[in-house]
């Protein structure tokens, strides 16, 4: 079995490919893991995250992707180092269990010792990570129609080096130990999820953006049936082109963005449809009519423009 071994501080992590093992080789750590059956430990064997079955007497992870979608980032200052593994889902949505493995599992290496409390707020820190990363791809969530803000079910462990002569007591977002945290664990969760095949590229289709609705293309001949209009031979690539096309990309966020802040309140809901209906007609058709409904007048309005074009 080929195995790649990084060090991280104090901590070496070995990668194979079933299954990822973390050591310390003096011996002084601590381990503080949300996982099943997890909790404080001082001093354990190792930590194995592992995609397969778990072999019995030691500390594991159970993850529901792929081990080689694993991403390892670290980031320092000064004599402080932070590593971040993280193996990230790109289905939120999805129920799991913990015998299928978490969606999103993060092992947090400090390289410092961290007392309990300080070890529970980076964990807190790496969710609010997490979070940023999601909202960064603009992940959706169709049951809710928000954007997602992690996986269904997250495992994180933080590592304490406590063997290093240094002692940390703050991992909020405003020390710098949460930033380093919080750089490490952003990048981590987009790296990993663009080896999921959740990138910035792929997120750049209007229909992506509009998943969260319970939109897609499908929706768009749905509309046409409809309302007793025949989508022509050239309808699905006139569709296909229109999902890409940067400018309505641009037009569509703006006007969901606008749908967001009307559902938040911070918007009243006549004057921001107004604002995203001028949009609509602006940019993608003046043929599509007006429905109260900016979700539902996006989806005509690009109906009836592939329609023209098709």
């Amino acid at each position: 079995m080929n195995i790649r071994q990084e060090a991280c501080g104090g901590f070496i992590v070995s990668r194979g490919e079933s299954e990822i093992e973390i050591t310390h080789p003096g011996g002084k750590w601590s381990l503080l893991s949300s996982s099943y059956g997890g909790g404080y430990t001082e001093a354990p064997d190792k930590l194995v995250l592992t995609g397969k079955g778990v072999r019995s007497g030691q500390f594991s992870i159970r993850t529901s992707s792929d081990i080689e979608n694993a991403s390892l980032i670290s980031r320092s200052h000064g004599m402080t180092s932070v590593s971040a593994l993280v193996i990230a889902d790109p289905d939120p949505q999805t129920p799991r269990s913990v015998d299928k493995g978490y969606g999103i599992s993060i092992v947090l290496m400090v390289d410092a010792a961290l007392p309990t409390a300080t070890m529970a707020r980076a964990a807190v820190t790496s969710t609010e990570a997490v979070t940023c990363a999601f909202q960064q791809l603009m992940i959706g969530r169709p049951d809710s129609k928000e954007i997602a803000s992690g996986s269904d079910s997250v495992c994180i462990a933080v590592l304490s080096n406590t063997e290093r002569g240094i002692t940390l007591h703050n991992a909020g977002k405003h020390s710098k130990l949460g930033e380093l945290i919080g750089r490490a664990v952003i990048e981590a969760t987009l790296s990993s999820m663009g080896k999921n095949g959740v990138t910035p590229e792929s997120q750049a289709d209007i229909f992506k953006r509009l998943e969260r609705f319970g939109i897609t293309k499908g929706s768009c001949e749905e509309y046409l049936v409809a309302n007793g209009l025949e989508p022509g031979k050239g309808f699905g690539a006139a569709i296909e082109k229109i999902s890409c096309d940067k400018v309505m990309l641009s037009c569509v966020s703006s006007i969901l963005h606008i749908e967001d802040e009307i559902s938040w309140g911070l918007i009243p809901e006549d004057e921001g449809y107004e604002a995203g209906r001028e949009i609509i007609c602006a940019v993608i058709s003046k043929d599509a009519p007006g429905s109260k409904d900016l979700i539902a007048d996006i989806v005509s309005a690009v109906s009836m423009k592939a329609l023209k074009e098709g």
